[in-house]
């Protein structure tokens, strides 16, 4: 039998290979990627670091369950994933939001693909569309201003096979994601997405029939509030679908003067609105009566904020009291 003897420099090599090896494999298990990014993620002040590395660890799992990541604790990353999650913290530690950064979000239990700048939609939003399903019964088109990322009426047509919905924004990417969402959760069909700015002559001219239910979440955000938002926000959202003038009331009081020429009498809006805006609302209503608009609820969101307004299309024209409700 013959036995080979290897110089000693070759087996040092070969020793310290095998040592690197398995310290480089040992980064890629999961438990260290999450120590490892949430440690950086908190050093340099990056907002809400675990939810941001478990949602990345998760997206390049495949899995859509944040709790995968934690019962796969000990499971080795290949090289090309831990390559991938790396690139996406990178973006994470510019402050990119994280809808954008996996490309997609949940809303009302639905995957809507998400892509920059187009409005991320807010869990609180949620809201709006059941305030807006109570009052489907008798309709049969609702029309959304400021679709967005179409997660409003996309939810709305899901969940009430039974409708149709217009939906109007002036940002091209928001109508061309309104529209991928909607194939992608087929309700393409029932659906009819119009790119064009909402002023009270285009909408008038668009679309000559009346509506039973109005639904909006505008840009509300005072102009002077905005360099305060969080940088995910401020650095990356499309202004234009967060600035809403001085008051926060611009936009707010083109979709109430929209609505006022389109609604049925007896017509609802129902609004997405700053906190502070219910009140200066009730002001513009009375300032002008010839809209036909009655405030007819106010209703808080999850943190308990006055954050949507019912609105009731009344002929003739009439202001009375309103209520709030929780």
């Amino acid at each position: 039998m013959f036995r080979y003897l290897y110089p000693n420099c070759l087996t040092k090599n070969l020793a310290a290979f095998v040592h690197d090896y398995n310290i480089k494999k040992d980064e890629n298990k999961i438990d260290n990627i999450l120590k490892k990014w949430k440690r950086i993620f908190l050093e340099k002040c990056i907002g809400e670091p675990e939810s941001s590395i478990d949602n990345i660890i998760a997206h390049v799992l495949n899995t859509k369950k944040v709790s995968d990541v934690y019962t796969n604790m000990n499971k080795y990353l290949t090289f090309k994933q831990t390559d991938k999650i790396t690139q996406l913290c990178e973006l994470r530690l510019k402050n990119k939001p994280m809808q954008y950064i996996i490309g997609e979000w949940d809303f009302k239990n639905l995957t809507l693909k998400m892509r920059e700048p187009v409005f991320i939609p807010r869990p609180e939003t949620e809201q709006i569309v059941d305030l807006a399903l109570n009052e489907c019964n008798d309709v049969s088109e609702i029309l959304e201003l400021c679709c967005g990322s179409g997660a409003i009426s996309i939810a709305l047509l899901k969940m009430n096979p039974n409708i149709k919905i217009i939906a109007i924004d002036k940002s091209n990417e928001a109508c061309a994601l309104t529209e991928e969402n909607a194939k992608i959760h087929g309700v393409f069909n029932r659906l009819r997405v119009i790119n064009k700015e909402i002023l009270e002559e285009n909408v008038s001219q668009l679309i000559l029939k009346k509506f039973k239910l109005i639904v909006s979440n505008p840009p509300y955000i005072p102009t002077g509030d905005i360099e305060y938002l969080q940088p995910e926000i401020r650095l990356y959202e499309d202004r234009d679908a967060l600035d809403g003038g001085n008051d926060g009331l611009d936009l707010i009081k083109l979709v109430l003067k929209v609505s006022s020429n389109i609604l049925e009498t007896g017509g609802k809006v129902i609004l997405e609105v700053d906190q502070r805006h219910p009140e200066l609302i009730k002001s513009y209503l009375r300032e002008n009566p010839a809209l036909g608009l009655l405030i007819t609820a106010v209703h808080k969101d999850v943190f308990n904020n006055n954050r949507f307004v019912a609105f009731q299309k009344m002929n003739p024209p009439l202001l009375t009291s309103w209520s709030f409700k929780s």
